[in-house]
């Protein structure tokens, strides 16, 4: 998440708001975020009304390939 971060123009105080929502996110607390976290985070009848792809997302933001969101 952060080499996604590093293109964009981020103050200090809206990379620590999103580092904290990240951790607040990671539930297991291993420092990454996997389809089955957000997948539990996210109600089903959203996920089915915004046809939400986990997995497509996760891919578009893996950066290095292991499978799940790192900040």
């Amino acid at each position: 998440m952060l080499s996604l971060l590093a293109g964009l123009s981020a103050s200090q105080e809206e990379l620590e708001v999103l580092q904290s929502e990240f951790l607040r996110l990671d539930r297991d607390k291993s420092g990454t975020l996997t389809r089955i976290e957000l997948e539990e985070m996210t109600d089903p009848k959203l996920t089915k009304k915004y046809n939400i792809d986990w997995p497509t997302i996760i891919d578009c933001c893996d950066y290095n390939g292991d499978g799940v969101i790192d900040f």
